[in-house]
């Protein structure tokens, strides 16, 4: 029989290090991998130990030596091509460099500091998301939503929805009971991220949903993720800063949502309406002006 982890052999452990902004800053690094994640620190755990072999440049950035077969394995990919992959994805989000050193040599790699962002989850969203959203959502300055723009009267601008689109939204939010248990994912949940975010969702990508479920039930959760989809804004930040702007407004069904959305669309058939009146007019005036000029100009 297995024995159970103790006090005491607890600190005898040894631990990857994961920078949390990886964790908590889903936009920046909402797209990064879980491979690329542990990838990133595998790299970091060898920071000290290259610091004590001196592999440190004339501007005292330490650097790392590590052949890719060799983390391939530790990540436990087998493809070349994959793990190419994961290193594309450090590079495109700015998290590592690399500078070839010679044939059959191994690239000096440097790690790049994290980014820090102020609309990343905290840890005291972590404990209580609902609070935070909440409190969030009453004091932080909002741009519009993320499918809202910003017309000249000031008005947010809703984006025309195609009714179908609606009925979509209402068709795929299957009608069962929230989870007793408020750490399950509901599968009406899963199959609508399955379908229209990401076909494997990871051990993080859970975590965070099943805190936004929490915080504004499976119902908007889901309508959240079809909406995302639909604005092809396949992404965790997006459908997080959705239900933040509706649970910010007081909406906590999926029918006041629903109203929400109606009264913005008939709102914003106004304001288009008027702007085209105010363009409309804009011409006319040149035309004048330039009949007036006309005349003037030529008797």
């Amino acid at each position: 029989m297995k024995k159970r982890i103790t006090v005491e052999i607890l600190s005898s452990y040894k631990f990857l290090k994961v920078p949390k902004e990886l964790i908590f800053n889903l936009e920046k690094y909402s797209k990064l991998s879980t491979t690329a994640i542990l990838a990133y620190s595998l790299l970091f755990d060898r920071l000290e130990l290259s610091a004590k072999n001196g592999w440190i440049n004339d501007d005292g950035e330490i650097y790392i030596k590590f052949k890719r077969d060799i983390i391939s394995r530790l990540v436990r990919v087998k493809s070349k091509t994959t793990i190419s992959n994961v290193f594309k994805e450090l590079k495109a989000v700015e998290l590592i460099e690399e500078r070839q050193v010679g044939l059959n040599m191994a690239n000096e790699i440097y790690l790049l500091q994290t980014e820090f962002s102020e609309n990343q989850i905290s840890d005291e969203e972590i404990l209580n998301i609902d609070t935070n959203i909440s409190k969030a959502s009453e004091t932080a300055e909002i741009h519009g939503s993320p499918f809202f723009g910003r017309p000249e009267n000031g008005l947010q601008e809703v984006q025309k929805m195609d009714p179908n689109k609606t009925n979509i939204i209402k068709t795929n939010i299957i009608n069962k009971k929230e989870p007793p248990n408020g750490g399950i994912l509901h599968e009406a949940v899963i199959k609508n991220y399955s379908d229209c975010i990401s076909e494997k969702m990871s051990a993080l990508e859970r975590t965070v949903l099943i805190e936004l479920q929490k915080a504004a039930g499976y119902e908007l959760l889901i309508k959240a993720i079809l909406i995302a989809a639909m604005h092809n804004n396949r992404n965790l930040a997006y459908i997080r800063t959705t239900l933040k702007d509706w649970i910010g407004k007081g909406l906590r069904t999926s029918e006041e949502v629903d109203g929400y959305l109606a009264e913005w669309s008939v709102l914003n058939k106004k304001a288009k309406t008027n702007r085209e009146l105010k363009v409309k007019k804009g011409a006319n005036s040149k035309v004048l002006n330039f009949r007036r000029t006309k005349r003037l100009t030529f008797p």
